[in-house]
């Protein structure tokens, strides 16, 4: 099902901003986690005997944000007005102004993963948590210059500090990236650059399917999305 053309630039192969090398988590979460949810976006619920609780690993619950858009609005993860009807995954993009990778990465962005995957019910967040330099207080009017400069088409949020979103890079290497399915389970997370986006949009491309022979480690596709067997 690949969407894109295979070949990248020898430049976008960048390390994370910081010391910690990438480290990806891709794949099917847990055999023992059932498909939580209710509403095409609506909150998981916790269900610890289920094996559903919230975290940050693959299989974990998402717990999910309201940030404002550079503009001010606020924007509520699982709020059924900002997921398409046909809704499969959410990629949640987390980075910075003064990090080399997110630069990168978001000048791919719009191309090669929110346009690329529309069709397939796919949303695509970036949240920014600093301004020019790590810890600075990040503006409205950077946000936004942030979103003409690479020619974003996806909601951008802010996340001054990344009060909300910091558990997903804790030692602060960034970008980091997470995709969340439409049940509220995270199935990926990369804290660390994504290669040009090709570890990325790999992992997006194993979780989409058109039919169960799309689908590895007998998962069955269920409304263009694979899914643990029940």
């Amino acid at each position: 099902m690949q969407r894109w053309p295979g070949l990248v630039p020898a430049g976008w192969l960048l390390a994370a901003c910081s010391a910690a090398p990438p480290a990806g988590d891709a794949g099917p979460p847990g055999r023992d986690a059932p498909a939580g949810g209710g509403a095409v976006c609506g909150a998981p619920v916790e269900d610890p005997g289920a094996g559903l609780v919230f975290g940050t690993s693959r299989g974990a619950l998402f717990a999910g944000f309201t940030l404002p858009t550079c503009d001010g609005v606020p924007y509520a993860f699982y709020d059924d007005a900002n997921c398409p009807a046909n809704y499969t995954l959410t990629v949640v993009s987390i980075g910075a102004l003064w990090c080399g990778p997110c630069q990168m990465e978001s000048a791919l962005l719009t191309d090669r993963v929110t346009n690329a995957y529309v069709d397939a019910g796919v949303r695509v967040l970036q949240i920014l948590v600093d301004g020019d330099t790590p810890g600075s207080p990040l503006r409205p009017a950077q946000c936004a210059e942030w979103v003409a400069t690479y020619g974003l088409v996806n909601p951008e949020l802010m996340d001054p500090g990344g009060a909300a979103t910091n558990a997903f890079f804790p030692d602060g290497t960034l970008p980091s990236t997470v995709i969340v399915d439409r049940d509220g389970i995270i199935r990926f997370y990369e804290n660390g650059a994504s290669m040009g986006l090709v570890t990325l949009t790999a992992a997006i491309e194993s979780l989409l399917c058109e039919a169960d022979a799309d689908c590895a480690g007998g998962e069955r596709c269920d409304r263009g999305l694979c899914v643990p067997p029940r």
